[in-house]
Parts: structure tokens; sequence; C-alpha cells
């Protein structure tokens, strides 16, 4: 089955590989699993992402977004992760220090039927220590699901608005 057409997210977990790397997808709407996922698998808000698919989301999550950051993520030809303080409607368990969100931005060429699901996604790209998923496995009511039509790993631009207004932009 593939990710965009799953419409019940209810206890679902994608598993996506690619050159080594690993990640979780899962529905913002699933906080319970989230919550037992990040305990389990001993995880922390800097291992997670939220995904975004249309720019003008970006403002239900975040406080203040500069429009340098709009403009970077529009004309920029790589997915995009926004790092930015002030995030609002999130579970907690995403939230770093000073409610510092991770958000990528994702073009539909970027991540195919990721970017075309019509709800929001969390990824959660897994550490070295987590990459075996037997913690993951041994999760009550949870289906573990796989999708190869996703690339990955996520090659990016991060863009980070720190408190004091400063951009700082780096290329993965």
């Amino acid at each position: 089955m593939e990710i965009r057409r799953n419409r019940d997210w209810k206890n679902k977990v994608w598993q996506i590989e690619g050159k080594g790397e690993t990640a979780l997808i899962l529905s913002m709407k699933e906080q319970q699993l989230l919550k037992s996922l990040m305990q389990a698998g001993n995880l922390n808000p800097g291992h997670c992402f939220l995904l975004v698919n249309e720019v003008g989301l970006l403002n239900i999550y975040f406080e203040n977004i500069p429009e340098t950051a709009y403009d970077i993520v529009e004309f920029t030809e790589k997915p995009v992760a926004l790092i930015m303080p002030e995030a609002r409607n999130v579970p907690e368990d995403l939230l770093a220090k000073k409610k510092t969100l991770q958000a990528m931005f994702m073009k539909k060429n970027h991540f195919n039927e990721l970017a075309m699901v019509q709800q929001p996604l969390i990824a959660i790209v897994l550490p070295e220590q987590a990459k075996d998923l037997k913690w993951l496995q041994q999760q009550d009511n949870v289906l573990i699901l796989q999708d190869q039509n996703i690339r990955f790993p996520f090659r990016m631009r991060t863009v980070a608005h720190d408190a004091s207004g400063d951009i700082k932009i780096t290329d993965h």
C-alpha cells in the first residue's frame, strides 16, 4: 500500500529507508503514538520534522516567519527545513527549547506521494541507536508499513531563525 492512498492513519507508522538512513512517518493526529515512540526510541525533538506541503500552512505552525524564509522556501530547489521559535498548534513532543519546531517544506518533486497526503505528518529521522526497530516492534497496536517510492534520506537546505532575529542557512 502506498502512503498517499492510505486514508486511515490510526496506529500506523510508515518506515522509509535509503542509503543507510531510516525514518518513520506518522500522522500528527496520533499524539499518543508520537509520545510513545519518542519514549521507547529514546528520541528528542531534534529527530522530528513536521512535514508541510503548502507555503500557506506555515502560518498555522509558526508565530513569526521572516519574509526571507518565505523566499527561501519558495525559490530553493531542495527540500527546506525551517527551524524557528514560537511554534504553535503542534504536539509538545515536537518542540525544543523556546518552543522551537523543525518543519520540512515538501514540494511534490522531492517527496512524491508523501507531499500529496492531505493531513499533517511527522517524520522521525532515526539516530543510529534506534535503527534496529526492535523497540518499535514491541509497541502495542502499531502497524508498521513500508513505501519504497519515497526518496530518502532527505537532502535539504536548513533555514534557522533564532530569537535574536538572525537567520542561518545550511545545506546538507
